[in-house]
């Protein structure tokens, strides 16, 4: 207990003083700064562990605006440099996801106007919009085998399926969302069965 409390204290220590000889031109961080961060997430990793996918949102303070892109960087080369993949301007791209053979890189974009689940390959090309659900979903998540995907979205009370957008006549006591989800067969794009929503 005594050396975590001398630790504690050193460390204290070292923090005001780096404080203390901070440069003269140094500024308080601020809203402006933090809003203006590039932020990364959704790491994904490819089955054989070669490659790393992620999401990058950059802010256009002017614009007040922010965008997501996804970016691939290749993990057996020594300082290789991320590479942009599946991105269209002025849209967003999110929630990277490797298919089970490790070729194909699964995501969510708006390129469709509302977001949907696409799909592209690791050597790069054409996107291919693997959904085409009214209203868009909110997620997916692919199954271990590679040949089906569970699919929600939001949707209003009394929704059954994906297709139905429509707002339902509310029973009494109703909350105030839904949330409906779909099982899809990946490269049919064919709903294989439906699993009840829940609200």
């Amino acid at each position: 207990m005594k050396y975590l409390l001398q630790a504690g204290l050193g460390a204290l220590a070292l923090a005001q003083s780096a404080l203390a000889v901070a440069p003269a031109s140094a500024r308080p961080f601020t809203p402006s700064d933090m809003v203006g961060l590039r932020r990364v997430s959704a790491p994904a990793v490819s089955p054989d562990g070669q490659w790393l996918a992620y999401q990058l949102r950059v802010t256009d303070l002017a614009g007040n605006r922010g965008r997501t892109d996804l970016y691939l960087l290749d993990l057996s080369q020594a300082g290789a440099a991320p590479r942009m993949i599946a991105s269209v301007a002025d849209k967003n791209e999110s929630a990277p996801a490797f298919s089970a053979d490790g070729k194909s890189l699964y995501y969510l974009s708006n390129q469709s106007g509302d977001d949907q689940l696409w799909r592209v390959a690791l050597t790069g090309g054409k996107s291919e919009q693997v959904t085409q659900a009214p209203g868009g979903i909110s997620g997916f998540l692919l199954s271990p085998a590679g040949d089906r995907v569970a699919l929600w979205a939001d949707r209003p009370v009394g929704a059954k399926t994906l297709d139905d957008v429509k707002a339902a006549p509310r029973p009494a006591r109703a909350r105030a969302g839904s949330m409906t989800n779909c099982s899809y067969a990946i490269g049919t794009c064919g709903r294989t069965a439906s699993v009840p929503g829940y609200s």
